[in-house]
């Protein structure tokens, strides 16, 4: 089969194919733009969870056919943020990338390495990384245990860390930025609008992640008044929770300072070298060294390791909310796509403030908002898998009012179902159902049957619009294809 538009689908003008690669749970789309005989392939994101079964034959796969589908020439790769779901190809397949040439490669500011506050989240992050990945030695591994948690958090980077100490994510980056072939460029949002050569009818608009620490750090869609957990808010704690990683692993004495800040007093403190020699002791808290471990249960002295789960889960969506936003804009036909990565909550929100200044058919300047451009989405790429803090709903989902709209989901039931995340999440998608009126594409189950009914019984879409949906998708093994004009 033909990996150009079918003739059909193809009047003159701009046409533009979306195609979300189906390596499991993960995002790699790639976009190609066919107009006057200029073509041009954008590829945003290349990546599967890890623990993904023969994940690098998938990843492997799939680059082949996008180097066959573009002629082993990429105009534009588009890095959206530091997990592993995003970027894995790129190590995994990275001898086929080496085949590819890259005109420009895009990521966030958050990844510039002259920008001070970049750096300083940088190295945040990796500290984090590496004391979580401590943290697991110490922590239960079974199913459903804390360590299982922090497991599963952790393979989102790419983990555990390597003798570098650097995540199979950060590696990804790394090579990208070290491709000697393509323009390196950091985006910021606001910034005016970007475009590619030979495409001057398509405009792409920055519009996360947010400069703003709050904003960065908000992560969670919470009642009014009250702020999400990030990663900047819990870097005390974090750092805390390192120092006394690194004493437990070494074996350490606490020093004074640390005996001055205990929860107890020294008095009512029985330190667990003295309390194995006392038969009370081995009788009814038991030690790891006892058969059964007797009544281990009991003991709290490693209860604070606890926190290990709560902190993976906010450096998680603290990485996601770094994620680089685009609005891509059509010009011709009005049309926008949304590609957030997985921002959450607090990015959504920034767009809000984001205006740019551009020439009115008659020449005068008009503002255009970032709400103007969520009006017009006609195909959003859904972040995080469909989850329940990284679409937004007045300022976000609401906004979208083309009678075109469409969404994509790279959601795969079979991972969230084994990790126990409720993606996507039950509300967020009867609404995507409602507001794209059933052209709603996931990647595992891909292109609905039959048009889905409304609870009057009724289809949402007449005959003539669903059959123009299905004419304009196209469903095979390796990949979903959406097609606008």
């Amino acid at each position: 089969m033909s990996d150009q538009p079918a003739a059909e689908n193809n009047p003159p003008g701009l046409r533009l194919r979306v195609r979300m690669y189906r390596p499991g749970l993960g995002d790699c789309f790639l976009l190609s733009f066919f107009t006057q005989g200029v073509e041009r392939h954008v590829l945003i994101d290349c990546g599967v969870y890890q623990g993904t079964p023969d994940s690098e034959k998938r990843m492997r796969e799939i680059v082949r056919h996008i180097r066959r589908a573009t002629n082993g020439r990429l105009d534009l790769v588009v890095v959206t943020h530091e997990h592993w779901d995003h970027l894995s190809g790129f190590i995994q397949a990275q001898g086929l990338f080496d085949l590819i040439s890259i005109g420009e490669i895009w990521m966030a500011w958050t990844e510039d390495p002259t920008h001070p506050l970049a750096n300083e989240l940088r190295e945040e992050r990796s500290t984090a990384l590496q004391t979580l990945n401590t943290a697991l030695g110490f922590l239960p591994a079974g199913v459903g245990s804390q360590g299982a948690m922090v497991r599963a958090v952790l393979d989102f980077f790419g983990a555990p860390l390597g003798a570098a100490k650097v995540s199979g994510a950060r590696q990804a980056l790394d090579y990208l930025a070290g491709r000697q072939d393509a323009r390196i460029s950091y985006c910021q949002p606001g910034e005016a609008p970007r475009a590619l050569e030979g495409l001057p009818q398509v405009r792409f608009f920055v519009l996360g992640p947010p400069l703003s620490e709050k904003l960065l750090k908000k992560t969670l869609p919470t009642k009014k008044g009250k702020e999400g957990y990030g990663l900047f808010q819990e870097l005390t704690l974090m750092g805390s929770f390192s120092a006394a990683l690194d004493r437990l692993s070494a074996g350490l004495l606490d020093t004074a300072a640390q005996v001055e800040n205990f929860p107890f007093d020294p008095s009512f403190r029985i330190p667990v070298e003295v309390a194995r020699q006392e038969p009370f002791f081995l009788e009814h808290y038991g030690f790891e060294d006892q058969p059964g471990h007797g009544e281990s249960w009991r003991r709290i002295d490693r209860d604070w390791l606890g926190v290990a789960s709560d902190l993976a889960l906010q450096l998680d969506s603290a990485t996601n909310n770094t994620s680089l936003v685009l609005a891509i804009e059509l010009v011709e036909s009005g049309q926008v796509l949304l590609f957030p990565g997985d921002a959450q909550v607090g990015s959504w929100l920034s767009w809000e403030g984001l205006s740019w200044d551009l020439p009115a058919p008659d020449g005068s300047p008009k503002a255009l908002k970032a709400h103007d451009l969520l009006k017009c989405i006609s195909l959003y790429k859904v972040g995080h898998h469909g989850s329940h803090n990284a679409t937004l709903r007045l300022k976000g989902l609401e906004l979208m009012e083309s009678p075109q709209l469409a969404a994509m989901i790279p959601v795969d039931r079979e991972m969230v179902d084994r990790q126990g995340w409720n993606m996507p999440f039950p509300l967020l998608f009867t609404r995507l159902q409602e507001k794209t009126r059933g052209r709603l594409i996931r990647l595992d189950e891909g292109l609905p049957h039959q048009p889905p009914l409304t609870e009057s019984g009724l289809p949402w879409l007449a005959s003539t619009e669903w059959k123009a949906f299905l004419k304009r998708s196209r469903q095979e093994r390796l990949y979903i294809d959406y097609l606008l004009e």
